[in-house]
């Protein structure tokens, strides 16, 4: 997998591949396709949450982009120069440009954060699903961070993902395939893919929800390549001959974005507290 341009979705799939989920539809996050915000747990259920965590200020002084673990070990997860906001982006499954309140040091602080469960024999982690291991991370928040938030619902511009007129042009994957995706700048390559991935993925690189309305339910092998903004252009050529994202999903998938409007989930931070240094 590629790791130059990490985005949410890209750590979404790295969860899947690395959480030994196999053919995983990765759940439907706020601010992506047909968007409904993390339930609450039951009153009545054990609270998941790590073990033991740490939680460190990064001092490399580096401002490039975060480096998630690639590997995360078995019995928990690992994050390396990761600004809080894009964490509280990852547990709560909503696009950063959805986030709103809070200090500024939230995207300018760095942390190095691990998080680990000891006691197997009652959760065990090669088991949990995403909602769960995310639950986890939100409980670090709050007991960490002290943070406290809230959803709140706007009427905002969208996208419609449909099919086009000619038809689908995904390919279906042969059953048993394991979920394998990769995405850079311009290039995404897809084997055994859910829609919902491709929508979450057009989410963070447009800045806008996307609705699937396509009614395709099965897993995905496709290629999509485009001519990115941010792509670095050391072949004038390459860039050039590439068409724009609208046009490579109709041309290249036999799909559809369409302006509309539609209520999304945003979150709204109430509290956070910089955390003390274990």
């Amino acid at each position: 997998m590629w790791i130059k341009n990490i985005s949410r979705c890209f750590i979404a799939s790295l969860l899947v591949s690395t959480w030994g989920l196999t053919n995983a539809v990765v759940p439907v996050a706020m601010g992506q396709a047909n968007p409904t915000p993390m339930a609450d747990p039951p009153q009545n259920a054990q609270p998941l949450e790590f073990d033991v965590a740490t939680i460190k200020p990064n001092k490399s002084g580096s401002n490039s982009i975060y480096d998630y673990s690639v590997a995360p070990p078995p019995d928990g997860f690992v994050v390396k120069n990761m600004p809080l906001k894009m964490l509280i982006s990852e547990a709560y499954g909503v696009r950063s440009d959805l986030i709103s309140g809070g200090p500024k040091w939230i995207e300018a602080d760095r942390y190095d954060i691990t998080g680990k469960i000891t006691n197997s024999a009652s959760q065990e982690p090669q088991k949990l699903s995403v909602s769960q291991r995310n639950q986890m991370i939100q409980r670090l928040l709050s007991d960490r961070f002290k943070l406290v938030v809230h959803v709140i619902t706007k009427q905002l511009p969208v996208y419609e993902l449909t099919i086009a007129k000619d038809g689908s042009k995904l390919k279906i994957s042969k059953p048993g395939r394991r979920l394998d995706y990769g995405a850079n700048d311009g290039d995404i390559v897809a084997k055994s893919t859910p829609i919902s991935m491709l929508a979450d993925f057009l989410s963070d690189e447009l800045h806008r929800t996307i609705v699937d309305k396509t009614g395709l339910t099965e897993t995905y092998d496709f290629k999509l390549k485009w001519a990115s903004d941010s792509a670095p252009v050391t072949d004038n050529s390459v860039s050039s001959d590439r068409p724009s994202l609208f046009t490579a999903i109709q041309e290249q998938l036999g799909l559809k974005l369409e302006p509309a409007k539609g209520l999304v989930p945003t979150l709204v931070i109430d509290h956070v507290e910089r955390p003390s240094e274990n």
